[in-house]
């Protein structure tokens, strides 16, 4: 996720649909201080005026639009990658779609994405996939020349070994391999407190258990008492 320096989360799925947005219908804006996203319509003088009030104010900033050209090109690509080499339906798609695009027609990138639609491969959701990714990176980019500082902070689950590790930045492969086994630990406890039926677990039955996360952290079998204590707090 994306933060300003004081601390409020920013509508990266607003940034993006202003982005994608190019019906030119409305001027998107975003609050450099609580890192929402608005909109103001294009349908009359008034809206024009609010629009331009919003700009003075130094608080928004008007976020741009990919035009089409742009969006045509990651079609393009998107085609050439998926579609070009593929079977037989998918190279007639690929070339119904590069002569759509090649058009002067203006609505030639509606017209392409509705033939994309109506194919029932059902790569028009490989599209969306490609787009997004595009119009993350063309949001990162923007974000990195705006007037103000901000923030990307890895979003995690609170109390996930794994999540913790990744928000710390760089580590090794031994550290990876030993949140892994204390996600596992946890994992373990957390079955046999929610499952009464555990309860009649054996000593080496629970043994075995913690073996498992053992092997993980590379250790071996032999730590006998390490693993009766564990087993002990399997039943606290």
């Amino acid at each position: 996720m994306f933060l300003l320096s004081n601390g409020n989360k920013i509508d990266t799925e607003g940034v993006i649909g202003a982005m994608e947005d190019t019906t030119d219908a409305c001027r998107y804006f975003f609050d450099i201080e609580k890192g929402d996203v608005g909109c103001v319509e294009k349908n009359n003088g008034k809206n024009k005026e609010k629009a331009e009030s919003l700009v003075k104010s130094g608080r928004y900033i008007e976020i741009p639009n990919v035009p089409d050209t742009e969006q045509k090109k990651w079609l393009i690509k998107f085609s050439q990658e998926f579609l070009k080499s593929g079977n037989k339906d998918e190279k007639s798609l690929y070339a119904k779609i590069a002569k759509l695009l090649s058009g002067k027609k203006e609505n030639s990138f509606n017209m392409a994405l509705k033939a994309l639609e109506k194919d029932k491969s059902g790569w028009i959701h490989g599209w969306s996939q490609w787009q997004r990714n595009c119009l993350w990176e063309e949001m990162e980019n923007w974000f990195s020349v705006l007037p103000v500082e901000i923030e990307d902070k890895f979003e995690g689950c609170d109390d996930c070994e794994l999540c913790k590790l990744m928000a710390q930045g760089e580590h090794t492969l031994g550290d990876f391999n030993e949140a892994s086994a204390k996600e596992k630990l946890k994992s373990l406890q957390n079955t046999v407190k929610s499952h009464q039926s555990f309860s009649n677990f054996s000593a080496e039955d629970a043994s075995s258990l913690y073996y498992d996360a053992m092997d993980l952290l590379g250790g071996g079998r032999s730590d006998l008492k390490e693993a009766e204590n564990f087993s002990q707090k399997l039943w606290t």
